[in-house]
């Protein structure tokens, strides 16, 4: 969550090629962002050790794992 500062309502994107690009996003969208991400998160660090070959029950394991991965 390095590329997102809440607090500052900004975030660094890509663009073309090799360019970074700082945006600023709305306090609704600030909102959001600290409902959807952090969950979003996990989910996607789940399925990348999965996909990796990263046994069930080392993910079921992990600090990041809140929902139940049935495989």
């Amino acid at each position: 969550m390095e590329d997102i500062n809440v607090e500052d309502c900004s975030a660094i994107v890509n663009g073309k090629g090799t360019k970074q690009r700082e945006i600023y996003f709305t306090t609704e969208c600030k909102i959001w962002i600290k409902r959807f991400y952090p969950h979003r998160f996990r989910h996607t660090y789940a399925c990348q050790l999965l996909d990796n070959g990263a046994p069930l029950e080392f993910i079921q394991g992990s600090p990041y794992e809140t929902e139940k991965i049935v495989r």
